[in-house]
Order: structure tokens, then C-alpha cells, then sequence
């Protein structure tokens, strides 16, 4: 399975893997977030997620470990030992 079926559920990022919310290309050029869907208006998200990005680089929030593995072959065990919350 190539995974660019597989819509984000979890809060967590990773760099080839789509089912994270946000995916960091291996070049590392551009930050892709799967998180809004075609009911979003695209010009008030595009802001929002600018907004929310420039916040973690000024409070030096860690995203953590990035994720390369299917985040659905988890458990939920593993998802609350992770602390990886859901996006939904």
C-alpha cells in the first residue's frame, strides 16, 4: 500500500509517511499539513496553520520524534504510551 490513500488521524509528524498530520518531505524544503479537508476555507486556514507554525518556533515547542512508521499499525495502547493525541 503507497499510502497517499490514507487520511491523518494522529496529532504527529513524520518525514515519507502519509498518515501523519504533518509530513516532512526527505528533501526537507516544505512542511506538508494534511490536516484540513475541502470543507476548510482556504484562506483562513493557510493563515491558521502560518499562525500556529510561528507560535511553536517562538515558544520552542518540541514536536518530538518524527514518526516513519504507519501510524495505523499501532495499538492504542502504543498511541497513549506515545502520547500521540488524535487529530480528529
Amino acid at each position: 500500500m503507497s499510502g497517499s490513500d490514507l487520511a491523518p488521524v494522529f496529532a504527529a509528524m513524520g518525514n515519507n509517511n502519509r498518515t501523519n498530520m504533518l509530513r516532512i518531505p526527505s528533501a526537507g524544503s516544505r512542511v506538508e499539513c494534511r490536516a484540513p479537508d475541502i470543507a476548510c476555507n482556504p484562506y483562513r486556514v493557510q493563515p491558521f496553520i502560518l499562525a500556529a507554525g510561528l507560535e511553536g518556533i517562538e515558544q520552542g515547542i518540541d514536536p518530538g520524534k518524527p514518526h516513519r512508521e504507519n501510524m495505523y499499525d499501532y495499538s492504542d495502547a502504543e498511541i497513549a504510551a506515545a502520547g500521540i493525541e488524535c487529530a480528529c
